[in-house]
């Protein structure tokens, strides 16, 4: 007999990209995050280019609460054993807004 619980398709993500809120709501999550230890210890500049709804966004929130806040929300996956714990400032800089800008305007 299997220990899993029934599926619930409320507990899917759909359209959402918190992942802090995602874990406090209990919704499903897949676990890339010993992926994504691989590249939080890099020390260079990383950047992210992937298509539309491919997971940016939550990639991106991801990274950022486990520098704000630690492993505070990654209780039972594989970057909560590996994780220092160590915390960091993250600055968040978001250009959507510029996106049906003109070139000039965004000089100015």
């Amino acid at each position: 007999m299997s220990n899993l619980a029934p599926f619930d398709p409320m507990r899917l993500p759909y359209g959402s990209s918190g992942f802090a809120a995602m874990r406090e709501c209990q919704k499903i999550y897949v676990d890339k995050t010993a992926l994504i230890y691989q590249i939080a210890i890099q020390d260079v500049p990383i950047f992210f280019s992937r298509p539309r709804r491919f997971g940016k966004s939550l990639l991106i929130n991801t990274l950022a609460s486990l520098f704000t806040d630690g492993v505070k929300y990654f209780h039972w996956l594989a970057i909560e054993k590996i994780w220092n714990d160590k915390t960091y400032q993250v600055i968040r800089l978001n250009f959507s807004s510029l996106a049906d800008k003109h070139p000039k305007d965004f000089k100015r």
